[in-house]
C-alpha cells in the first residue's frame, strides 16, 4: 500500500536494539520467539511519546489486550483456587457420610437379634377370621379362674390318652388351630376350662409335650 511517509533506515547498536526488543514484548508488538517484528511500530510509538504528539499510540490496542488478558488469568486462578477448595471439601464431607453410613451398617449387624415375642396368635397355614373374632368377643376369661377340674383317667378314652396335635384337637372341638393357639397362651387355668367348653364330651385339655392331652387328676 503506498504511503507518504518517510522510511528511516538505521543500523541500532547491540544495546539499543536488545532495548528495543525488551520495549516490543513488553507492548505486546513481540515475543521472544520472534522479537524482531514491528520494528516501525515500535519506533513510532517511542517517537510519539518523546516528542509529545497527541496521538494514540501504535502499541496502546496491543498494551490494553495484554494488560485484560492478565486480568483474566488473575481471575481464572483464582476462581480455579476457589474450586479446587470447594471440592476438597466436598470430598472430606463424602468420605464423613461415607465412615458413618459404614459404622451404621456395622452397628446394625452387630446388633444382638432380639427373639421373636409371643404374638396375639400365630398363623401357620390360613386364619379363620371369623372365628378369631367369635373367640374375642366370647373368650374374654379371667385367667385366674379357678382351675376346672379334672377326670379321672379311667372315665377316658384310651385313643384320647395318646395326645393330639393341635390339627387333631381342632378337628374335635371344632375351631381353627389358631384358635387354639389364642386360648392355650392365655395360661393352663384358662386353656382347661375353655377346651372343656369346646370338648363335645365336657373334657378339659392341657398342653404339654408338644401335644394336648386330657387334664387328669393325679
Amino acid at each position: 500500500m503506498a504511503t507518504q511517509n518517510r522510511r528511516i533506515a538505521a543500523y541500532l547498536p547491540p544495546e539499543i536494539d536488545q532495548k528495543l526488543k525488551a520495549f516490543k514484548i513488553d507492548a505486546g508488538l513481540a515475543t521472544k520467539r520472534n522479537p524482531n517484528k514491528n520494528d516501525s511500530q515500535a519506533l513510532i510509538a517511542i517517537l510519539s511519546q518523546f516528542f509529545g504528539l497527541n496521538q494514540e499510540p501504535a502499541y496502546s490496542s496491543a498494551v490494553q489486550l495484554r494488560q485484560d488478558l492478565s486480568d483474566l488469568e488473575a481471575k481464572v486462578e483464582q476462581l480455579s483456587s476457589a474450586l479446587t477448595e470447594k471440592i476438597a471439601h466436598l470430598e472430606d464431607d463424602f468420605a464423613a457420610f461415607k465412615q458413618a453410613t459404614a459404622d451404621m451398617e456395622e452397628t446394625l449387624l452387630n446388633e444382638p437379634k432380639s427373639e421373636p415375642t409371643d404374638a396375639l396368635f400365630t398363623v401357620p397355614g390360613q386364619l379363620d377370621l371369623l372365628d378369631f373374632i367369635q373367640t374375642q368377643l366370647d373368650g374374654n376369661i379371667d385367667p385366674s379362674d379357678a382351675e376346672a377340674p379334672g377326670l379321672q383317667a379311667s372315665v377316658i378314652p384310651s385313643r384320647l390318652l395318646k395326645g393330639f396335635s393341635a390339627g387333631q384337637l381342632a378337628k374335635r372341638f371344632p375351631v381353627s388351630r389358631s384358635t387354639i393357639e389364642v386360648h392355650r397362651k392365655k395360661g393352663r387355668d384358662h386353656f382347661r376350662k375353655w377346651s372343656a367348653e369346646q370338648d363335645p364330651d365336657g373334657i378339659p385339655w392341657e398342653y404339654r409335650q408338644r401335644k394336648y392331652y386330657p387334664a387328669v387328676q393325679e
